[in-house]
Parts: C-alpha cells; structure tokens; sequence
C-alpha cells in the first residue's frame, strides 16, 4: 500500500492496525506512529468519527517479549512493558496478554540465548522435514521460519485489520490489508501537515 492509499483509509478514521513482531521492533518508527495516531485520534473524536485503534495479537507481544527477556535477563518486567504499551496506545489482543507473559519467560528460560534459539529453530525445521537432528547443515538456524507468523496474519486478516509488517514471507503472501510501518508513518505525516 502507498502512503496515499493508507492515508485516504486513515482519514475518516475507524481503521485498525495490527502490528507484526518486527513493526515492534523499530521503537522510534512505532512511537511516533503512536503519537501520531494519537493526535488523528484529538481530530477524529473533535468531529464524533471513531479512532483509529492499534492493536498487537499476543502472539506477536510474546515473540517481543521474548527478545526483551533475553536482553534484560532478571531485569526485565512484563508488567512495566504492558504498562508503557497502553500509554502509548497499543491494546493487547486475546490470547490473553498474561498467558503471553508466561509463554516468553518460559521459551526464554529454556532458550537463554540467540544461539540457543537458532538450534532449536534448526532443530524443529530438521524434525518438520523428517530429517534426523543429527543432519549436518550449512546454516545455523537463524533463518529457519516459525509459524507464530501465520498466526500474526490471521489474527489480523479475521477482524479487518491492516497488518503492519515489514515482512515479505510467504506467510503474509496474499494478505491485501498490509502496510509497511515507514508508509504508514508517512501517512500519518500527511494527514496531520494537512490539518496543520
């Protein structure tokens, strides 16, 4: 989608935006858009439209969450992250979002670091394929896919949502409603130069 197409789509407000992992991930790019939505959201609401609304499935909350608690070890703090997220906006879609804290430290304890990750990513993909684990391969694991994205897609393809990724996988293939975060930052820009 163009920063034209979305902005036609944002003006009259009632859109919702459901952010893919990697949009969570450029936290400059979604803050702004954050503050941006806000303030479409002061236009929309002085002319009784209804809000613009952004949403993370809590999938895609667990996989950030995850990286965080690697990051942050023992100091990291689901609480506090769910607390910054609703100051900025961003509501926490079912499954529910304590599940979500406890699925990232679990997947964390038992994965502590990257490397960690990447074998078991490796691992899984070798078992998918029915190959045995002991398959020397040439890559480490890092690219291998998860499928948490195919659920991040149809979480925001069942209630009309746009989904805010970066991401070109296969998983997103066919999914009209996407929108990568930098066009729908330039959207936002748009629309607020124009009420300027």
């Amino acid at each position: 989608m163009t920063p034209q197409e979305i902005a036609a789509r944002l003006r009259p407000g009632g859109l919702a935006f459901a952010f893919d992992t990697n949009a969570l991930f450029g936290n400059t790019s979604l803050f702004a858009v954050c503050s941006d939505v806000a303030r479409h959201n002061d236009y929309l609401a002085a002319h009784s439209l209804p809000p613009v609304r952004l949403v993370i499935s809590t999938v895609a909350h667990t996989e950030k969450l995850f990286d965080l608690k690697q990051k942050f070890r023992e100091k990291f703090d689901g609480a506090e992250i769910l607390r910054g997220l609703e100051r900025k906006g961003l509501a926490i879609e079912p499954f529910e979002a304590e599940h979500a804290i406890e699925t990232a430290l679990r997947i964390g304890e038992r994965n502590p670091t990257t490397a960690a990750w990447h074998e078991a990513k490796r691992q899984r993909c070798l078992e998918c394929l029915g190959l045995p684990t002991a398959t020397d391969t040439p890559g480490k694991g890092k690219g291998c896919g998860a499928t948490v994205d195919w659920l991040i897609g149809g979480h925001a393809r069942a209630p009309g949502c746009v989904l805010v990724t970066d991401d070109n996988g296969p998983e997103f293939d066919g999914l009209a409603d996407r929108v990568k975060l930098d066009v729908l930052k330039a959207a936002l820009q748009a629309i607020l130069n124009e009420l300027a």
